[in-house]
């Protein structure tokens, strides 16, 4: 079984165009020659934030600080049970969690 955005041709596996454009690939026609391309993302620093560790699968919450290190994609899966849902787990007591929504 093949994803959607893929065909296989003559043993050949392609992208579908509809894969490309999900990618945000996109064509470039210049004097006779068509030209793959992408947009290059420059991140600019300060308006990035931390607001997590990273430890294996884990994040942890921390204060927020400034993004003054080197930024790239993850390269792995996130997720564990937080420490603070394992105490909502137990049924015999009792947890709230308040969710807060703060317009600037």
């Amino acid at each position: 079984m093949l994803l959607s955005g893929y065909s296989l041709e003559g043993g050949v596996l392609y992208y579908r165009p509809s894969a490309l454009k999900a990618f945000g690939m996109l064509k470039m026609e210049e004097e006779g020659s068509e030209y793959l391309i992408m947009h290059k993302l420059h991140w600019p620093r300060d308006n990035l934030i931390g607001i997590g560790v990273i430890t294996g699968a884990r994040v942890e919450p921390c204060n927020e600080r400034p993004c003054t290190g080197i930024v790239n994609f993850l390269d792995r899966r996130l997720g564990d049970t937080s420490s603070r849902a394992e105490l909502c787990l137990d049924s015999s007591k009792k947890c709230m969690i308040r969710i807060l929504a703060i317009s600037e």
